[in-house]
């Protein structure tokens, strides 16, 4: 124990503790400390963390330590191991600590995601194509999508699709006997010249070898152009026709401007990064 002071009024004691309250209460707030860049030890650091007390996914762990570097970071991501649980509950809910610690592979697939679109779509005329993607909605967030017609659709995680249509209703139809989700089919056409996030074919880097396989970076944004009912007799699987939205999208670049003016264009990109986590809160 250690003395603080030594009193004689009530008074000067309630003050003495509402001061030390105040400051044991600033000296409890969680603190994350984000490296200026990534390195070796940014991988060791956060594998350490994933170690405490996930002793059924040590092995993974270990591999990933001893065999990852940033050109097979898609391989890992789509692997379906603790990193993509991890990263995508993550995202969901907004755990802003384990986004940071993810970081380092939110940095390298994004970043293989530019090099391959660069790669494959650069330099020359590609024509739109169309890819599709199964996913079950809650009857709440139905009826929101039922009212956004002709607006925006956000998805905050890296988005896998498939341009074989035949994927997507295989597992849309695998979703359908489940009551209390409404399944949408995801129709998605892309203007590969002039998107608003990179995007490619990544079938070769992927764990399941598909050369139908795409995969979006983050925050990817499509227009919603139609919505229409596939099991009609009992509305519990609906088509949501999208198109990727592109930079010279107007209420995109509107919307844009106002996330970067709410999150202090003028400081560095970490602080700007906390500030938009802390809107999403």
């Amino acid at each position: 124990m250690k003395v603080q002071g030594i009193f004689t009024e009530i008074s000067s004691i309630c003050v003495s503790l509402r001061q030390a309250t105040k400051q044991c209460d600033r000296s409890s707030i969680s603190i994350s400390f984000v490296p200026a860049s990534y390195d070796d030890q940014s991988i060791k650091n956060f594998l350490t963390n994933c170690r405490d007390g996930n002793y059924s996914t040590l092995n993974n762990i270990n591999k990933l330590e001893f065999q990852y570097h940033d050109q097979i970071s898609i391989w890992w991501y789509t692997s379906g191991t603790f990193l993509y649980s991890m990263l995508n509950r993550a995202l969901r809910t907004v755990e802003i600590d384990t986004i940071i610690k993810t970081g380092i592979f939110v940095h390298d697939i994004h970043h293989h995601i530019e090099q391959l679109h660069q790669e494959q779509f650069s330099g020359q005329e590609k024509p739109q194509f169309t890819d599709y993607r199964s996913q079950c909605l809650s009857k709440v967030d139905f009826e929101k999508l039922l009212k956004s017609r002709d607006g925006l659709m956000s998805f905050n995680n890296f988005l896998s699709t498939n341009r074989d249509p035949d994927m997507g209703v295989f597992y849309a139809t695998t979703n359908i006997t489940n009551y209390n989700v409404i399944t949408i089919l995801l129709e998605k056409t892309v203007d590969p010249p002039n998107p608003s996030m990179p995007f490619a074919s990544v079938g070769h880097v992927s764990i399941f070898g598909s050369e139908n396989e795409i995969l979006f970076s983050m925050h990817n944004v499509f227009r919603i152009e139609n919505i229409e009912p596939v099991d009609i007799e009992n509305n519990r699987m609906w088509k949501v026709e999208l198109k990727l939205t592109s930079d010279a999208d107007q209420q995109l670049s509107a919307l844009a401007k106002l996330v970067r003016e709410e999150a202090h264009p003028g400081s560095s990109s970490w602080h700007r990064m906390g500030e938009l986590l802390l809107l999403l809160v």
